[in-house]
């Protein structure tokens, strides 16, 4: 599966529009459709804005609600990355 795929596979399993995505990464809902339809490729700050706004589901899910505890699970999450 090729990143427009998992792209448009992500949204829809969010149960968003292309709109709603878009507006949510900080791009224009034209350049979202064409990343989405493979005709440019993402630049590296909307997959940045991608991750965040996955990883803010993520929290919201598992209750970490105050900024404390976002801070450590942050700290939690890249720990686990450096040190696998």
């Amino acid at each position: 599966m090729n990143f427009p795929e998992r792209l448009k596979e992500l949204r829809q399993g969010k149960n968003l529009s292309q709109i709603a995505l878009a507006k949510d990464l900080g791009v224009s809902s034209r350049n979202y459709q064409r990343y989405e339809y493979g005709e440019i490729e993402a630049p590296i700050s909307v997959g940045v804005a991608l991750i965040f706004s996955t990883c803010r589901l993520i929290i919201w899910s598992a209750g970490v609600t105050t900024r404390r505890d976002i801070e450590r699970w942050w700290i939690y999450v890249i720990k686990a990355i450096n040190f696998g």
